[in-house]
C-alpha cells in the first residue's frame, strides 16, 4: 500500500501543476524530472496491481475446513462382581445355627424325650436355656410391647394394630375395648444378626462331625 500512496501523491502533484501533457512532452525531450515522475507512477501502478492480485488470491483461497472435535468415549464402567445370591430363608437357618451352636437347641428339639425322666429333661433344658439366652442377648434387643405390668387394666383404642395387642376372651362390639393385661408381649427394638458371606452351605444348621 506504500506504492499506492506514492502513485496518488505523484498524480496529485502533476495534476496540481496542470501539466500532464507537459509531463509526456518532457519525457520525449529527455527531461529528468518528467522521467522521474513517470518512473514513480509506473512503479506505484505495478505495486498497486501486485497488491490487488495478492488480495484476490487471499480472498479466493479456500479456508481449511475446521477439524471436528473428537469426543473421547466415556470410560467403561468398572465391573463389580455381584455377591452370590443367598437362598430364601438363609437368615433363618443361620439363626437356628447360632441356637444350635450355643444351646444345642436343634439336638434337644429333634430328640425323642419321651423315654427320659423329668430330671434328665430338666437338666438338658437348663443347658439349652443358658445357650439360647446368650444368643438372644447377643443379637437382639428385646423389650416389652406393653410397658406396664401384667394384671393391670388397659384400654385398647381403635387405631392400635392387631399385631401389637391380641384380644382374647369375649370380644364384642367396636373398640375401644377395656380389659386386663395377661402378657406384656415382646418386640425386637434392634437386630444385629451377622451377615451371610457365602451362599454355599447356607442350608446347613450344623455340620456333621467326624472324629479322626
Amino acid at each position: 500500500f506504500a506504492g499506492i500512496g506514492l502513485v496518488v501523491l505523484e498524480l496529485l502533484a502533476v495534476m496540481s501543476r496542470g501539466d500532464i501533457a507537459g509531463l509526456f512532452a518532457g519525457l520525449q525531450e529527455g527531461d529528468a524530472t518528467s522521467t522521474h515522475s513517470l518512473a514513480v507512477i509506473a512503479i506505484g501502478l505495478l505495486l498497486l496491481i501486485d497488491g490487488a492480485a495478492r488480495l484476490l488470491r487471499t480472498n479466493a483461497a479456500p479456508k481449511a475446513p475446521e477439524q471436528p472435535q473428537v469426543q473421547q468415549p466415556p470410560a467403561a464402567p468398572k465391573v463389580v462382581a455381584s455377591p452370590p445370591d443367598v437362598p430364601n430363608g438363609a437368615e433363618v437357618v443361620n439363626l437356628l445355627s447360632l441356637f444350635q451352636e450355643k444351646g444345642r437347641l436343634i439336638d434337644f428339639l429333634m430328640e425323642d424325650i419321651a423315654t427320659y425322666s423329668d430330671a434328665q429333661v430338666a437338666g438338658a433344658a437348663r443347658v439349652v436355656h443358658q445357650g439360647c439366652s446368650s444368643v438372644v442377648k447377643d443379637y437382639f434387643r428385646i423389650v416389652p410391647v406393653h410397658q406396664g405390668t401384667e394384671g393391670e387394666a388397659i384400654t385398647v383404642e381403635r387405631q392400635v394394630s392387631p399385631r401389637t395387642f391380641r384380644l382374647v376372651g369375649h370380644v364384642r362390639g367396636e373398640p375401644p375395648f377395656t380389659g386386663k393385661v395377661l402378657h406384656r408381649g415382646w418386640r425386637a427394638s434392634e437386630v444385629k444378626l451377622p451377615k451371610l458371606s457365602a451362599a454355599e452351605g447356607a442350608d446347613i444348621i450344623a455340620p456333621a462331625e467326624v472324629e479322626l
